[in-house]
């Protein structure tokens, strides 16, 4: 019977010892950062750019799709007020060309909200959103004279779920509206031509 005994409380510890084990090689999930919403997260230097997410509908009558609100929000703990530059890639006045819109971000209030809430609409134009897509956005951040570039893989969504049901791109019409009245977007500025040399 004392055998039997020692054998199982052997048993038992050598088990509990393999399965205590197991925390030495599983990845702990809490660790992993991720993003948890349908958006997608990005840290542009200093600041960081939460759930950013484009959200189309379309046009009265149609099938188009060539608007869309990115939908995102700015974390700023610098204490130092900037600016958020968004560039993508539209047809505008049937030119494809780079368009820049530019978002102050505020040193005290801790988190801008882009596209709801109290946050400026920003409107992109010129592109097919088609819904379940993604889209390429650049944003560059400027604090304290420092300017730092993050490409990101922004994903299209539609008005279909009720929580993104508000944050279409205003009414329904049948021609694109023009530039949202918050803040308007302009075109990139492009490099002069370098003069020639001497004759």
């Amino acid at each position: 019977m004392k055998i039997r005994a020692v054998a199982s409380v052997t048993l038992a510890a050598a088990v509990a010892v393999g399965l205590a084990g197991c925390n030495y090689i599983s990845p702990q999930r809490t660790t992993t950062q991720y993003s948890a919403s349908d958006g997608t997260n990005a840290n542009v230097g200093d600041l960081e750019v939460r759930n950013a997410i484009l959200i189309t509908d379309t046009l009265v009558g149609t099938d188009v799709t060539d608007r869309a609100n990115l939908i995102f929000s700015v974390v700023n703990h610098t204490g130092s007020a900037g600016s958020l530059d968004i560039t993508y890639t539209g047809l505008i006045n049937g030119v494809e060309q780079e368009v820049v819109v530019t978002v102050p971000v505020d040193a005290s209030a801790g988190v801008t909200q882009v596209g709801f809430g109290e946050g400026a609409t920003v409107l992109l134009e010129g592109m097919d959103f088609t819904p379940g897509s993604t889209h390429d956005v650049d944003f560059t951040a400027t604090l304290d004279g420092v300017q730092t570039m993050q490409a990101v893989t922004v994903p299209v969504l539609d008005g279909t779920l009720p929580e993104y049901s508000t944050l279409v791109p205003g009414p329904a019409q049948t021609e694109p509206p023009a530039a949202p009245p918050s803040i308007a977007p302009t075109t990139a500025p492009t490099e002069a031509p370098e003069e020639g040399g001497t004759a």
